[in-house]
């Protein structure tokens, strides 16, 4: 027998060793690790406010998984790293699919604050809130997060118009605006942005100049919107720009303005058009183009 053949005959003894290991270890602990790590995966996606603990579940689980892997090298741990390496692949997967689910299997972030057992089973969200220890303030959000998920997309605008509105506390107000802003529904979004400009009624905005063409940059420079008028029943917007009139709409899939820019240059009035779209962090980003070709990229926050 040449040296290759011995060399052969040993790897395939150490990969029969392992595989039989693996055999051995998911027989002995699959049953037991899949229902602890089922149970832990179920009370970490239930227990809100603590549901986004899960990602941290499933980062501990991968580490843990890629040590026992490694351990799995030394034939004096192999032992205990083929049983360690079935309870963390399973813990793995199972984190894997809650966390995937909190951010994908649900709408408006719900399954991001209360788990996707409770954004898509109602009687586990109402045993929820009665079995957490929840604030006033956690059980409000978790109510108007079932509120406007749970009907038509009309319904859900209406009555997430009428909570927010009908909220006496700023605060959680702010986080009501807050939940619709980041909600995947972008009719939702769109009727936070609205909420959000009434939230600023009576402020003024400043306008944050990115990028323009030459010399523009300076003529908008210190640029304000002062919100004197919000409509939410039609998204009617009434500003004043720079001290000059100017009125808009909040749409379904932009926010348009219309207003006058003082040309410092020249004294000139010239009309001037601004779309804006929601962006994340409460950022909201267009373009400013004038008919002799000059342009801005601009940003207002909302907050």
């Amino acid at each position: 027998m040449t040296s290759s053949d011995v060399g052969a005959a040993a790897g395939r003894s150490r990969v029969g060793k392992l595989r039989g290991l693996f055999a051995k270890s998911g027989s002995r602990g699959f049953g037991m690790w899949s229902v602890i790590t089922l149970i832990a995966g179920t009370a970490s996606d239930f227990a809100e406010p603590l549901a986004p603990v899960a990602t941290n579940f499933l980062v501990v689980a991968i580490l843990c998984l890629l040590f026992s892997l490694a351990a799995m090298l030394q034939p004096r741990w192999r032992g205990w790293a083929g049983t360690t390496t079935v309870f963390s692949g399973i813990a793995t997967v199972i984190f894997g699919m809650i966390v995937i689910g909190q951010n994908y299997w649900t709408v408006a972030g719900e399954g991001r604050q209360r788990g996707v057992i409770a954004a898509h089973v109602d009687p586990v969200a109402s045993l929820q809130m009665r079995v957490l220890p929840l604030t006033e303030d956690q059980e409000a959000l978790l109510e108007f997060t079932s509120a406007v998920t749970t009907g038509s997309s009309t319904q859900n605008l209406v009555a997430a118009r009428d909570l927010v509105t009908e909220t006496r506390d700023d605060l959680l107000r702010r986080g009501m605006i807050e939940t619709l802003y980041e909600a995947d529904d972008e009719s939702l979004r769109y009727l936070s942005v609205a909420l959000a400009l009434r939230e600023r009624q009576g402020d003024e905005l400043q306008v944050i100049v990115q990028d323009a063409s030459p010399g523009f940059e300076r003529t908008l420079f210190g640029s304000t919107l002062y919100l004197s008028r919000v409509e939410l029943a039609t998204g009617d917007l009434r500003v004043n720009f720079n001290r000059r009139n100017g009125q808009g709409t909040v749409g379904r899939n932009q926010i348009n303005l219309r207003l006058e820019l003082r040309d410092g240059d020249l004294g000139d009035i010239v009309p001037m058009e601004l779309q804006l779209v929601p962006q994340d962090d409460f950022r909201l980003t267009g373009r400013v183009e004038l008919a002799d070709g000059r342009w801005a990229d601009v940003e207002v926050p909302l907050f």
